[in-house]
């Protein structure tokens, strides 16, 4: 208890002040207070409610308390955030909400710590207190209250939210560097929190969330856009689009799972049944059978979709399937026409249950009627399905129930037909599907059909009306009606009640905010709303509803699905006519709450495939952030006038302003705070109340949510627009970067070039096979055979053929496209493949001569013969133009010819064979290749014909009626590439960038260029002379021909931009002047109106980035980050001067053209408080485009602010302009940030999965970093693709080429492939996979079994025997392996790597496969096999002749210090430290003797970086680590960064000597070459970020800290060197009205610059002299390109960090949709959920880390040994076997994952599966038709499924059930039995212990065997 001070009369007040001291800190009491008293009434409990509030709180202002309750507020709010965050982390948790609530909490956390923090630092009494940030709140609030303690502690939390949120009311105080510090710290957490953390979050969740619609929506356009430009019919292209839209709207466009395909067995198996159950027990056939023959049949089943109209059953065929109508509905159509329909069938109807049994063809078609989903049942995989269980010889059973049900169903139907006459047509439907006729129908078959079983009906008849009938509104037009959902009226009345509801979320808010009376129009106006919401309801009520079950109609059920919907509260809420009653008035806003229609009918606009997702969502933007500013607007208004405005309030404190007029209206103000708020800006605020600081720091959350939303959002949006693009550009990337290290000849570079670009222009890279890729085959093969018919049928080869066979040849076709002088088959190589040439020419080339010998267009094809004969080639191929080709391949024409068409083919080839130009043509023996030089056109003009020239008539006569156009023309034509358009396209550019930011202020110019209007006609004649010359620029057409003719160009460009560019360039000015200068009143509003007319020339800031075109003409280059900024710099400058031109217009009075600009009386310039001549117009357009540019960047300072209403109106528009462009600023760099490196994120993910397993399973370390080394190396040698992929990537000729480079001069070193042909070496080579090996690490072990054939490429490999001994070591075309002609062989030498290791793979059968079209080397092969006997092949390349960088060499202990990553840490941090020291001297002046020492020895730490660098060792090439000193020196002088460190190195301060007039300041300035070391800080972090076993995390945020720390120290030097390059001016930033705001002055400038840089937007400090307005306003245009870098890295970290869970919560999402559309029961549902759950938070959503799977065998094999062996090496079946046996079986184990209640395996299946309890337990059951037994209880060690193991077909006896947490280890029969083959004294064990054992019903080891 304290003694009250606070009454001045009191001697406790005189006493305590004689007290205080300079610098003291006076606590008192508020009016609130109690004063001391010893009365009992005075007392207080020790531990009362107001102390836990104080001690949360912090609101007693006491030191200790301070400390204690921070500390204990920080400690709990951490528990409480890592608990969220844990379970953010979690699976089926990364949404928005609770990212929302993770980051909400670390927000609120942040913000109360440092409100804790401010209260201690303010001064919240009135005397005694050193200058605070409270001294504002002092003035603002100039009463007393009750609640004191928590208005000062709200004070506090808004000022550390909105410096967290960047909003920047308030701030710190002047001088004070106590406050500066902390908020200087707050702003920094802010940028990381809000703009980094937050953001990236949240796009990253959008990203998932928008991700599935938009891939679809992206697949759907490129379909759309595909069947545009293909010669197919109208239908078909209808059909296309009509399935894919359906298929979205009913399917989610999924067919299958991929999580469901990695669940396990049992999980799996239980998901497939539930979805097929009720087909499974529809059939007679299978209804019956046991649960495991339908589990197993299940696995069998699939889906077909078909849509309206489509033949499931085609009548005369026979179709041995079983059908089952899931979804939709069939109708049968009569044998006799098949139009006529017998019957429709609903969901439930099995179709062909009968086809099962018998191959009967069908009597009638069966047609689908909608969307309809079948589940179908194949007659091979029932009967195949049989036999695996065991099920012996069941047809005769099976026949025989079958022949009885039949017969039952006769009796059946002749009973029914004699009592119920209406199912006539039934009955004979039956008779037709069964072919079986009822003579008579006696009482004793009568009593028989009573006895059978009853059989289940297979045919439901749907009761749902044919909609297709009626008309396009109503299904049913009698009472009650129902309306057809998304009809066309309802669309209309959608969209009209939406504009409605719109204006009642406007008039509502406004009338209850205003309590104006009722006038006639608004009395009108809410009958009308009344009566719309009232047909509305009625309307949705009336509207039939579409399921998955189909369409309902029952009016009964559309009202109970109506209630169940929760909008149907919000309807009934907001039917009630509140307003025409006399309840409160607030109550009328329940109309508001249709509000939510809108939000759904934007987003139902967003789903559509119809508009442009961008500007929809950008509109929505618009709508969301004005529509909330003025809700907010409404709420803060009312909150001072609900009833009359109230004193004490912010309105009342306005009206005491000298801003206030007669002609402010208080809402205005409102609005324009909400709008400043809400949209981040901030800015000047008015509030004085409690309630209003509450209600403005609720605006100021909301305002950071909703900023924060709507960046994500737009952010998520352009991210999946362009991520197609991103990915595609980084695989070229990736192809380029092999192809420049693998030194690839330039000519082969262009060329893969080209074709990559040409994927791209011509198909996005995807063909439309892969985009039809989930299209029901019927609708594939149909596209196919409509696109592929008719163009088959000219082939002369297929003219003789069936149809049939056309339309299988037809499917497999596939279009290939090719860019101009690309080879497409080279000669002398055997071909499998022919082309019809679809567009383009292509030339055929003699190999012996290199002559063309002719050219071939569309409809000719090649290679006919040659694929048929199975021959090599007789010409080259090669493209003229851009070529489309349609390939076929020899196997589809192998698998498409039936006997009888290879008899008609196989006579066809012998009579060509015989024919004597296929015999000349093949018996040519020499061939050369033909390499074109392809020379670009670089012409600029293409000239017209002249007189001379013979193509001059016809020249002329095309003009036709427009012949007296070519006298106007100039006689030649541009080229779109040459270089005269790209050099004029720049100059084009800078003058629309001149245009757009001198006219809008051009009345400025005018003031002091009196000529100014010269130089507007110079830029509008260069617009003039613009149109001119587009008129003649050539152009590519739709076939790809350029096109050259005047008219034609010109008919063009006036189709095209034209009217933009006459727009832009008209002089609207000049019209006024001419035709209507005399009706205006006064010069003033002549002026203004010409100054708005001169606008239009804004318009030519278009045609800035066609500039840029000459920069990016690769369109595949990832990086033109240089080129994207100045193109957005350039139109985002032309924005702002378009907003200060405007602003300024509307904010001045333009006397004359020349004349004084005199700012409006009550305008916003008359209350500015600047050191500027506000009578000049300068100085009014820079102060105003200041204020543009801080407004529209977000960035709002308290001293300016706009006053009047068209000025308010103004500054909405332009914060709104700003907000869209800049926020599309911020997405753009973000995202060219953002881009990460997918596989490098891939596979940094995999290895912090692997080595998290490999610690789990304490594998010993030396192992691990054997594994880790592995794939580091792998990643530095390929960066995740392999010259096998990157090889697929291009075409085949090309892929030879490259293949032919890569590996020609190692295969011609192999013995067995020397001195072959070319083409030998091309073929061999492209069927080659590259390996890469570590030094001492085995390639093949002893008793290895492999299939493989290995080619030394580079290194050498060492071959030992059995015995140890070494045989051999190979080198460069070595060849071991499996060279036998045999699939596998058991390996009887070792392999190990000598050296770092590349070798070149191919499996043993496709080589074989390869070379038997070459019999000399098969010949070779065979005779080393036979004389040799060695399963290895010496190359003769000379062991001396390796590269001796290579040879192992001793590394010294001063070389592992230099290697080490500490000492490089320390060189970079010596680095950054020099920087900043740097500048600081420079800025601060600086010159004490300890700063000099400390540079100088930061300069000696870098010299000796220098020297250590040619000490240093390095990895070459082959990832050896170079230590010959020799090699360091002469490969770090190669080095471009030891000459930048020079320079950074080199004493040029050594110049002050030289010119001694700078004094000591020169001296520093010399020293500026330092600042380059930047480059070492750089190279540091872009090295490390490029490893696998990096903390990502740390390593990345540390990167961004530090530049964003030199960023804002470099802005704080430049900052206080503007105010005060020698001495501080009175006018400068540093001071406000003649005080000084900075005490520390770095610390000060630290602030102002962290204040700009983070666009918090304090006021002071901020700019305020003519030229720190200037460079204010450059910073701030840097600044935000700089914040979308930082945004674009946070939210590569947030991806890199994330992306495996947000990949996993893509596949719960689609796994969520698969099991909703398969009706799959809840309870399955969730088990199978929880599951994929439960898997990720153990193991990362995966059973095994995905490299465990693809390391190296001997990796593989040694870690699963020391994890698993034991189960293996100590079971007494597999004890006792050859020791390699048991290493190679213990290699096949698969590793499983089991909770609690999954089931393993269920009693009765047939897997072949063995297994072994790894950890927990399994519970063993037997299961009978009533219950289930437990049997036993199985633990770790334990074994079960043995005798399923090895033995085929036997199923299992029980069900395993996992008890808790149990990984169990599988071993499936299929993987391992044929190594018995290899190893037959273990085969005889395995199977010798089985008969005398009986599996190992004998425990060891207190093990169990379980059958």
């Amino acid at each position: 208890m304290t003694q009250n001070l606070s009454d001045p009369s009191s001697a406790q007040y005189t006493s305590t002040l004689k007290e205080i001291k300079p610098g003291d800190t006076v606590l008192a009491k508020t009016d609130s207070d109690t004063s001391l008293d010893d009365s009992e009434e005075s007392y207080k409990p020790l531990y009362s409610s107001d102390e836990i509030v104080d001690f949360l709180t912090f609101l007693n202002y006491n030191t200790k308390w301070f400390c204690l309750a921070t500390f204990s507020n920080v400690l709990l709010f951490s528990i409480v955030v890592f608990r969220v965050n844990v379970l953010s982390q979690m699976a089926g948790h990364n949404t928005l909400f609770y990212l929302a609530f993770k980051y909400g909490l670390i927000t609120f956390v942040i913000s109360h710590i440092f409100a804790c923090i401010f209260m201690s630092l303010g001064c919240f009494e009135e005397v005694g207190c050193e200058q605070s940030w409270t001294d504002k709140m002092k003035k603002m609030l100039e009463f007393k209250t009750e609640k004191q303690k928590i208005l000062n502690y709200m004070w506090c939390i808004l000022y550390s939210i909105n410096t967290v949120t960047s909003m920047g009311l308030l701030g710190a105080s002047n001088a004070n560097f106590k406050e500066q510090l902390v908020t200087t710290v707050l702003m920094f957490c802010g940028i990381y929190l809000i703009h980094g953390l937050f953001l990236g979050a949240f796009t990253s969740v959008q990203i998932e969330t928008y991700r599935r619609h938009s891939v679809f929506s992206y697949r759907f356009e490129l379909i759309t856009s595909y069947l545009a430009t293909e010669l197919v019919s109208k239908r078909i292209k209808r059909k296309i689009r009509e399935f894919y839209i359906a298929f979205w709207k009913r399917k989610a466009a999924l067919r299958r799972s991929t999580l469901l395909d990695n669940l396990p067995s049992g999980i799996k198996d239980r998901v497939l049944l539930d979805k097929y159950w009720e087909a499974l027990n529809s059939s007679n056939v299978v209804k019956n059978t046991s649960p495991a023959f339908k589990r197993a049949l299940a696995n069998k089943m699939y889906s077909e979709i078909y849509t309206a109209g489509e033949i499931i059953y085609a009548q005369d065929n026979v179709k041995n399937v079983l059908m089952y109508v899931a979804k939709g509905s069939v109708q049968i159509l009569s044998g006799d026409d098949t139009e006529s329909t017998l019957l429709i069938l609903g969901m439930g109807s099995c179709l062909g249950d009968i086809s099962l049994i018998y191959s009967l063809e069908n009597p009638v078609q069966v047609v689908s009627t909608s969307f309809s989903v079948v589940f179908c049942l194949k007659k091979a995989d029932l009967w195949r399905t049989a036999r695996m269980l065991k099920l012996t010889n069941p047809s005769k059973k099976i026949h025989a129930v079958v022949k009885s049900k039949i017969r039952t169903a006769i009796l059946r139907q002749n009973y029914k037909k004699q009592h119920q006459m209406n199912f006539q047509g039934t009955l004979a439907l039956t008779n037709d599907l069964t072919g079986a006729r009822v003579n008579g129908n006696s009482t004793n078959d009568f009593n028989v059909y009573i006895r059978e079983e009853a059989i289940s009906n297979l045919y439901v008849i749907t009761k749902d009306a044919d909609y297709s009938q009626h008309d396009g509104i109503f299904i049913r037009t009698t009472f009650p009606w129902v309306l057809r959902p998304s009809s066309e009226f309802l669309f209309v009345w959608e969209s009209f009640f939406v504009v409605l509801v719109g204006l009642v979320a406007i008039f509502y808010p406004w009338q209850t905010m205003s309590n104006t009376g009722s006038s006639k129009i608004s009395y009108i106006f809410k009958s009308f709303v009344c009566l719309s919401y009232t047909v509305d309801y009625i309307i949705r009520m009336c509207t039939a509803v579409e399921d998955d079950k189909g369409v309902c109609t029952k009016f009964s059920d559309l009202i109970a699905n109506k209630c169940s919907n929760f909008g149907f509260i919000f309807d009934i809420v907001a039917l009630l006519p509140f307003e025409f009653t006399g309840i409160a008035r607030f109550m009328r806003l329940n109309r508001v709450l249709m509000t939510y229609r809108v939000v759904l009918y934007i987003r139902r606009i967003e789903n559509s495939f119809k508009v442009n997702v961008a500007i929809v969502r950008c509109a929505k933007y618009v709508i969301y952030l004005l529509y909330i500013s003025y809700c907010t607007a409404v709420i803060y208004y009312m909150s001072a006038c609900y009833n009359g405005c109230l004193k004490d309030t912010w309105v009342d404190a306005y009206k005491k302003s000298p801003y206030f007029s007669d002609q402010t209206l208080m809402f205005e103000t409102a609005m324009m705070y909400a709008m400043l708020l809400v949209s981040g800006t901030g800015g000047r605020v008015i509030y004085r109340r409690l309630e209003e600081l509450i209600i403005i720091t609720a605006i100021c959350v909301i305002g950071a949510l909703v900023v924060s939303y709507l960046i994500s959002d737009y952010s998520a949006t352009l991210t999946l627009n362009g991520r197609t693009h991103y990915l595609y550009i980084e695989m070229v990337a990736v192809v380029r970067k092999f192809m420049q290290d693998t030194h690839m000849p330039q000519s082969i570079q262009n060329r893969m070039n080209h074709y990559l670009e040409a994927q791209w222009i011509h198909n996005k890279g995807l063909t439309i096979n892969k985009l039809l890729k989930d299209a029901p085959q019927y609708l594939y093969e149909e596209y196919q055979v409509a696109k592929y018919g008719s163009i088959l049928e000219n082939v002369p080869l297929f003219q003789e053929l069936d149809e049939d066979v056309l339309v299988d040849i037809a499917a497999h076709c596939e279009t290939v496209f090719f860019p101009p002088n690309e080879f497409v088959s080279y000669s002398r190589e055997i071909v499998k493949e022919m082309y019809v040439v679809e567009k383009g020419f292509c030339e055929i080339i003699s190999p012996a001569s290199g002559r063309i010998e002719k050219v071939i267009g569309p409809g000719a094809m090649f290679s006919v013969i040659d694929m048929i004969l199975e021959l090599p080639g007789v010409f080259h191929v090669r493209t003229v133009t851009h070529v489309s080709l349609i390939k076929i391949t020899l196997e589809t024409l192998k698998k498409a010819l039936r006997t009888e068409d290879k008899a008609i083919l196989h006579r066809l080839v012998e009579e060509t064979k015989q024919s004597f130009t296929v015999q000349r043509l093949f018996t040519e023996s020499t061939a050369r290749m033909i390499q074109k030089v392809v020379e670009e056109d670089v012409r600029s003009w293409i000239p017209t014909p002249s007189r001379a020239d013979p193509r001059r008539e016809e020249y002329l006569n095309s003009w036709k009626v427009f012949r007296f156009c070519r006298y106007f023309m100039l006689p030649y034509t541009i080229m779109p590439c040459g270089r005269f358009i790209a050099y004029y396209e720049v100059f084009r550019a800078v003058c629309a960038f001149v245009s757009s930011l001198v006219l809008p202020a051009s009345y400025v110019c005018a003031y002091y260029m009196r000529n100014f209007w010269i130089a507007q006609g110079f830029l509008d004649f260069c617009a003039y002379a613009d149109i001119y010359l587009r008129l003649h620029v050539c152009y590519y057409n739709h076939h790809g021909v350029l096109v050259t003719h005047p008219k034609a160009t010109a008919f063009h460009y006036l189709c095209g931009s034209f009217l933009i560019d006459f727009l832009g360039c008209l002089p609207t000015d000049y019209f006024l002047t001419f035709f209507w200068k005399n009706n205006f009143e006064d010069t003033a509003a002549y002026e203004r109106m010409c100054a708005i007319l001169r606008l239009n020339r804004i318009v030519q800031v278009y045609r800035i980035p066609d500039a840029f075109a000459l920069f990016t003409r690769d369109i595949m280059q990832s990086k033109h980050n240089l080129v994207l900024f100045t193109k957005l710099i350039s139109l985002s400058i032309g924005l702002q001067s378009l907003l200060c031109g405007i602003f300024m217009i509307f904010s001045c009075t333009l006397t004359e053209y020349t004349s004084a600009i005199v700012p409006e009386p009550g305008s916003w310039i008359k209350f500015l408080n600047y050191p500027l001549n506000f009578s000049s117009p300068y100085h009014i357009y820079l102060i105003t485009y200041y204020f543009v540019c801080s407004h529209s960047m977000g960035m709002g300072y308290e001293d300016i602010f706009t006053i009047k209403r068209h000025e308010i109106i103004l500054d909405i528009i332009i914060i709104i302009a700003g907000y869209l462009w800049f926020t599309y600023v911020l997405v753009i760099i973000s995202n060219n940030k953002a881009v990460i490196n997918v596989n490098l994120t891939l596979y940094q993910n995999h290895m912090k999965q692997f080595i998290s397993f490999m610690k789990r399973e304490k594998i010993n370390k030396e192992l691990q970093r054997e594994a880790i080394n592995h794939f580091e190396y792998v990643w530095q040698r390929c960066h995740g693709l392999r010259a096998s992929k990157i090889l697929k990537q291009c075409h085949l000729a090309l892929s030879k080429d490259c293949a032919l480079h890569l590996y020609e001069e190692t295969l011609k070193e192999v013995p067995i492939f020397k001195d072959m042909v070319t083409s030998f070496y091309r073929v061999v080579g492209t069927n080659l996979d590259e390996q890469y090996f570590l030094r001492n690490y085995r390639i093949i072990s002893l008793n290895d079994i492999i299939n493989k054939i290995y080619i030394v490429h580079k290194g050498q490999v060492k071959i030992t025997g059995p015995d140890g001994g070494q045989y051999t070591i190979l080198t460069k075309g070595g060849v071991f392996g499996n060279i036998d002609d045999v699939t596998f062989t058991r390996s009887m030498i070792r392999a190990t790597a000598l050296s770092m290791v590349d070798l070149l793979v191919a499996h043993t059968d496709d080589l074989y496969s390869l070379i038997s079209g070459y019999p000399v080397v098969v010949n070779r092969l065979k005779k080393h096999i036979l004389l040799e006997n060695l399963s290895y092949i010496e190359s003769h390349y000379p062991l001396d002749e390796q590269d001796t960088e290579i040879k192992k060499t001793y590394m010294s202990k001063l070389m592992k210090i230099l290697c080490s990553g500490e000492l490089k840490l320390a060189f970079m941090l010596a680095a950054l430290l020099s920087i900043l020291s740097v500048s600081y001297q420079v800025s601060f002046k600086d010159y004490s003797l300890h700063h000099f020492g400390i540079t100088y020895f930061l300069d000696a730490v870098h010299i000796v970086k220098i020297y250590f660098g040619f000490m240093t060792p390095y990895e070459n090439h082959m990832g050896d680590l170079v230590v010959d000193k020799k090699l360091i020196m002469k490969a770090y002088l190669k080095f471009s960064k030891f000459y930048i460190e020079l320079i950074g190195t080199f004493p040029t301060e050594l110049l002050y000597f030289a010119l001694p007039m700078f004094k000591l300041r020169g001296l520093t300035i010399f020293r500026l070459n330092r600042l380059v070391r930047i480059t070492c800080v750089y190279n540091y972090f872009n090295i490390k970020h490029d490893y696998l076993n990096i903390n990502v995390l740390l390593i990345k945020l540390s990167s961004i800290f530090i530049y964003l720390t030199v960023l804002i120290h470099a802005q704080a030097c430049i900052w206080y060197l503007m105010a005060c390059p020698d001495q501080c001016a009175a006018s400068s930033w540093v001071y406000s009205n003649d005080t000084s705001v900075c005490d520390k002055e770095y610390l000060c400038s630290l602030y102002a610059a962290t204040n700009l840089a983070t666009f918090t937007g304090f006021s002071p400090p901020h700019a305020r002299t003519e030229m720190e307005l200037l460079v204010a306003t450059v910073l701030m245009i840097f600044d935000k390109f700089a914040l979308g870098i930082f945004i674009g890295y946070m939210t590569s970290i947030v991806h890199n960090v994330s992306s495996t869970l947000v990949r996993y919560d893509h596949g719960i999402k689609k796994l969520k949709e698969f099991l909703k559309h398969s009706k799959i029961s809840v309870a399955l549902g969730e088990i199978v959920l929880t599951y994929t759950y439960q898997l990720w938070n153990r193991n990362k959503g995966r059973q095994v880390p995905t490299y465990l799977t693809v390391c190296p065998a001997f990796i593989q094999e040694n870690i699963k040994i020391a994890a698993f062996g034991y189960h293996i090496y100590e079971n007494e079946i597999f004890m006792k076997c050859h020791s390699d046996f048991l290493r190679l079986l213990i290699g096949r184990l698969k590793v499983t994952t089991f909770f609690n209640g999954n089931i393993i395996c269920q009693q009765g299946d047939v897997n072949h599966t063995m297994y072994f309890i790894h950890q927990g337990g399994v519970n063993v059951y037997k299961v009978n038709d009533a219950e289930e037994i437990l049997i036993d209880q199985l633990q770790e060690l334990d074994s079960f499924g043995i005798l399923q193991g090895l033995i085929e077909y036997t199923p299992h006896t029980y069900t395993y059930v996992a008890r808790n947490v149990t990984i169990i280890l599988t071993l499936l029969q299929s993987d391992w039995k044929y190594l018995l083959t290899f190893f037959p004294a273990s085969a005889f064990t395995i199977y010798s212990k089985r008969k005398h054992d009986r599996l190992g019903y004998k425990a060891r080891y207190a093990s169990k065997v379980i059958h």
